[in-house]
Order: C-alpha cells, then structure tokens, then sequence
C-alpha cells in the first residue's frame, strides 16, 4: 500500500486535494474531534477503498466523508455513524464550517496504508454498501415479472482513455457464447448500448435486457444490481459496486490487469464475493468467457 502513496507523485493521476487540517497518522482523535475522509479518483477507487471506513468507525472514530455528489446516498445508507457530504471535486468548500469538529484530514485512497497493509487485515465481509430495500424489491418484482429462472446483469466497456479503456473493455459480440446459456436472463448494465443488443438480437437472436433509464443514477444501479442473481462485467464502476454491495460476479480483466486485482489469485480481498477472470494472454477475451461461461452454465 505504501506504493499507492506515489499516485499523485508520479504526474499521471489527480493533483492532491488541500484540505485545512492535519493529516492523520493513524491514531486516536481527542473528545468529540472528528476525521475528514475525503475522495479522491474515480467512482470505483472511492467505492473500493470505503471498504476501511468500518475499520475507521468500530474504533469510534468520529467521520466526515466527502465524496461524489453520486455516492452520497449510497455512503450515508451505508455507514449510518458517519456524516456524508456530497460535494463537487474541489468546488466551494463553505461546507466545511458545518463541521467544525473536523480536526484531522485523510484521504480515502490513503486509508489502506494505515489500515490494511497485509492481505491478513482485510475482513471477511458478504458487502460493506446497502442499496434502497424499496428499490430493490421494485426490481425483483420488474425481472420476476420477465421471467428466466437467473438473472444476470453484464458490462462490457471499462474505463477512458486515459485510463486503458481498449485494454478493459471488449467487443458484446465477444459475450455471445454467454448469452446462448438456456435459462438464464440477461440485463445490459451499460447506459448507452441499444445499437449492439439490436444488432446481438438481429445476429444471434439475443434479447438483452435493456433498462439504459434506470442506470442514470448510482442508487438506480445499486438497487438493480441488489436485485440479480448474478454479474458479469469488465473492470468498471459496476465491478466495484457490485463487490461492494457483496454481490455474486466474475470480473473479466486484461491479462496486464490494475494493481488492484493483484497477479495471480481468482479471489480479490477486497471483494469477497467476486471471481476475477483474466486474460492468459494479452487480448485473449475468448479463453475468458469460456471460462464464465462454465461456472454459469454449472448454476443453471
């Protein structure tokens, strides 16, 4: 973990962000003083590395979480102990006085080196994240209503371009072989997809659902992704929200995958409930699906 302090320093990623307090080092906080953990990244490094903020509240440490405006519904639900605030990245930050026992700052990505620093000292957990009940069963009822005895949501595209959007993600065609598996219904998780499902349907006969609308949100998705049985999905936001939310999935990845995923093992210590499927060889997607493929193929 001591590697990822080097994140900012290496000119590729988000400049710091300043905050007025202290940096924390990992000890106690005096009386009623607080902490501010704030974000930093993209959606998914905030929704993995707020796997520690338990960590951070059974040792009663008062929080102040700022994140992504579209996490803070999610992260309150979650961690009820804590404040959330959502907050643009760097805007106005009058907010602040409303906490005035804020007395130390942290980054949520630094969190990890004070509090996880060996594969021992990642908890065993079935999802730190809590999607709408309400919302939920609204979706179980929808797909119940579809029919297909397992439901499994998939995505296909990862990233940008500046953070290897063609290694992460694959072409839907090359999901195909999964979409002929009999009794299983499949659910696009992608927002903007309806020309591949059409041409997937016209070329194969596959009928993907399609909710683009209700993807919009993060609670929208959360509540969808409650509601499956099951992921299938690239390195993307989806693959950390379903891990989060302790949700069964296979994580598709590069053969030269983000650190995060580690080398070698299928299990993630992060994420407890996911299978990471990787490539043997640097575009290899094929070997990938066939072996998603089976241990779908096994459920049904």
């Amino acid at each position: 973990m001591e590697d990822n302090e080097k994140r900012n320093a290496r000119g590729t990623g988000a400049a710091p962000r300043v905050f007025p307090y202290p940096a924390w080092q990992g000890k106690a906080l005096r009386g009623a003083a607080a902490l501010l953990v704030y974000g930093e990244q993209g959606l998914g490094d905030e929704m993995m590395f707020a796997a520690c903020v338990p960590d951070l509240l059974a040792r009663e440490i008062p929080c102040v979480i700022e994140c992504d405006t579209r996490l803070a519904g999610l992260f309150a639900r979650s961690f009820p102990a804590a404040s959330v605030h959502g907050a643009p990245r760097d805007g106005d930050r009058r907010w602040l006085a409303e906490y005035p026992q804020i007395e130390a700052q942290i980054a949520i990505g630094s969190l990890p080196r004070l509090l996880r620093r060996n594969t021992d000292e990642f908890p065993a957990h079935s999802g730190y994240l809590r999607a709408d009940p309400a919302r939920a069963a609204q979706w179980r009822a929808e797909l119940a209503a579809r029919g297909g005895a397992y439901c499994v949501g998939i995505s296909w595209r990862g990233g940008t371009a500046k953070t290897r959007r063609d290694l992460r993600s694959m072409p839907l065609r090359e999901l195909m072989p999964l979409l002929a598996i009999p009794r299983i219904k499949f659910i696009s998780l992608e927002r903007v997809a309806g020309d591949e499902l059409a041409e997937i349907k016209a070329s194969c006969g596959a009928d993907v659902l399609n909710f683009a609308e209700a993807l919009e949100d993060m609670e929208g998705l959360a509540a969808l992704l409650q509601a499956l049985d099951g992921v299938v999905t690239v390195d993307n936001t989806v693959a950390h929200l379903a891990g989060a939310l302790g949700r069964k999935a296979w994580i598709m990845l590069p053969h030269d995958a983000d650190w995060r995923w580690q080398r070698v093992p299928a299990a993630s210590p992060w994420y407890p409930s996911v299978r990471l499927c990787r490539q043997p060889a640097p575009g290899d997607w094929a070997t990938v699906v066939e072996q998603v493929h089976a241990e779908l193929a096994s459920l049904c």
